[in-house]
């Protein structure tokens, strides 16, 4: 790796003396973006560290440990505290090699220490190593952040093809596919957890007639508004998907026969009280729907297409006896279930 002449280092020391020398071993090495500092206070200054984004950046700090006022242990907890110098290696510099004190320089975030008086092959050679080491924590955070950014992009590709594979294109909410592998979910799961398991069907009433009267075009308008006002009243893990046409099915997880009965009766009042215009239906002058419901008891296992069989059943029950109303059937292990597959 090309060893960076270019980089700025500061040094920090109350001895003027001290500080002539550890810049002319760096100038003779060729090092020329120097600053100096007296003390932590005038190395905080020069370093704008108040600006908590916006600091100066040295790229490598030399500081002594023993300094009047802050000392050079006091600043180093400082400057690592900083977000712009987290990573920024400092070498300290001390006349001492007491354990204590270079075990306590290290435990917060010394790179590395040299002791007095220096000598210019060994200050030289730890700020190369220092440097280096800068240099590759770079290349790292270059790396992670455009990995970061990758992620991010690959994060929204997923999200739109989550939506191409689970939403349906035209009303926007759970396609088939999403229904089915939801509802044999909940059927794996419900009996496990004991708890009730909802299923609603609901069928636009006469939507032939709505098509051929209006158009394709309305009518596309017409099962948008409709799956909205399904969507609106189902909450997560509740879920709301386009069976197929003008059907709809809602899977109500963990749902009482009474309340899936109150919700789809809800359901079916607000998109009459709507009043989308269907003056070809033969039912009201509005556009409605019929519901189908079955709660299934937990002590009751039941296949996905058997819970559709039961649900559909009691659609066609309430399209045969005049449409625009909801047909209800719980399932308990006292219920003889015949179902047509």
């Amino acid at each position: 790796m090309k060893e960076n002449k270019a980089a700025c280092i500061m040094i920090v020391d109350d001895s003027p003396e001290s500080r002539l020398l550890i810049e002319t071993y760096l100038r003779a090495a060729g090092y020329t973006h120097i600053m100096q500092a007296g003390s932590a206070l005038e190395c905080y200054e020069l370093l704008n560290l108040e600006e908590r984004s916006g600091a100066e950046r040295s790229d490598l700090i030399i500081m002594d440990i023993l300094m009047p006022q802050t000392d050079g242990i006091a600043a180093l907890k400082t400057l690592k505290a900083h977000p712009v110098y987290r990573d920024v290696p400092v070498l300290m510099v001390t006349v001492e090699t007491g354990l204590h004190q270079l075990d306590l320089a290290f435990s917060c975030g010394a790179t590395d220490y040299m002791t007095k008086p220096l000598k210019q092959i060994e200050l030289l050679a730890r700020v190369r190593s220092a440097l280096k080491l800068k240099t590759e924590t770079d290349c790292r955070k270059d790396r992670e952040k455009v990995l970061r950014h990758v992620t991010a992009k690959l994060t929204q590709s997923n999200n739109k093809l989550r939506q191409l594979t689970e939403l349906d294109g035209l009303t926007g909410i759970a396609n088939r596919r999403r229904f089915d592998e939801v509802l044999v979910a909940q059927c794996e799961h419900y009996p496990k957890l004991g708890q009730f398991l909802s299923f609603v069907m609901i069928d636009i009433d006469c939507f032939k007639a709505y098509n051929d009267t209006y158009g394709h075009q309305q009518g596309d308008w017409c099962l948008q508004k409709v799956a909205h006002l399904i969507q609106t009243f189902t909450v997560i893990p509740q879920l709301a998907a386009r069976y197929g046409g003008e059907e709809f099915a809602v899977i109500l997880p963990d749902c009482t026969g009474e309340k899936a009965v109150k919700l789809a009766e809800t359901m079916r009042y607000e998109i009459e009280q709507a009043k989308f215009v269907h003056e070809a239906s033969p039912v009201a002058s509005v556009v409605t729907v019929s519901c189908g419901v079955v709660t299934v008891a937990s002590k009751c296992i039941l296949l996905p297409a058997e819970v559709i069989a039961l649900a559909d059943k009691q659609l066609y029950l309430a399209k045969q006896q005049g449409r625009n109303q909801v047909k209800f059937q719980e399932i308990n292990e006292n219920t003889n279930i015949i179902v047509e597959k």
